[in-house]
C-alpha cells in the first residue's frame, strides 16, 4: 500500500523522528523511503554578496543538506526500513515538497509537524511548511508530532 514514500527532512531531530516513523512504515509495506531536502539559495542571490562568498556560502548550505539526507536515510533503515539515498530540490520548502511528491508518484508522505523553525524558538501546532503540505498534497500525509 505504501511502496513508495516521501520523507521530506531539514536535518531537525523532529525530522529524524519522522524517518524513523517512515521507515517502521516502509519496513511494514515493503516499500522505501525517498529522503528529500529542499534547499534555497535565493537570500544570498539577491544581495550584493561577491560571488566567491555567495559561492562559500551555496557549498555550505549544500553540504548540510546532503548531511540531513544521509542521516534521515540512516534513520530510516535503522528502524527497518530500506532506503534511496535521496534527493535535493532547489526551491521554497512546501513547493519542493509537492513538486516531488507529483513527478514521483509517491504513495505516502511522512513529515514532522515542526522543524527547525521550532528549534529557533517559533511556537505553532504544525509548522508553516507541514501546513502547506497539508493543504496541497496529492497524496496521504503522516504528520509526526514535535516532541
Amino acid at each position: 500500500m505504501f511502496a513508495k514514500i516521501l520523507l521530506p527532512t531539514d536535518g531537525s531531530q523532529a525530522s529524524l523522528v519522522a524517518a524513523r516513523t517512515a521507515g517502521t512504515v516502509a519496513e511494514a509495506h515493503d516499500g522505501v523511503v525517498h529522503p528529500l531536502v529542499a534547499v534555497e539559495y535565493r537570500y544570498i542571490e539577491d544581495d550584493d554578496l561577491p560571488e566567491h562568498i555567495r559561492a562559500t556560502i551555496r557549498e555550505r548550505i549544500d553540504r548540510r543538506a546532503r548531511a540531513a539526507l544521509q542521516q534521515a536515510s540512516a534513520a530510516a533503515v535503522s528502524a527497518g526500513g530500506r532506503s534511496s539515498p535521496g534527493s535535493l530540490r532547489v526551491g521554497p520548502a512546501p513547493d519542493a515538497i509537492l513538486q516531488e511528491a507529483a513527478a514521483g508518484e509517491y504513495d505516502l508522505i511522512v513529515m514532522s509537524s515542526r522543524g527547525l523553525g521550532k528549534e529557533q524558538g517559533h511556537e505553532r501546532l504544525v509548522g508553516s511548511v507541514t501546513e502547506r503540505v497539508l493543504h496541497r498534497a496529492s497524496c496521504p500525509v503522516l504528520v509526526i508530532p514535535h516532541e
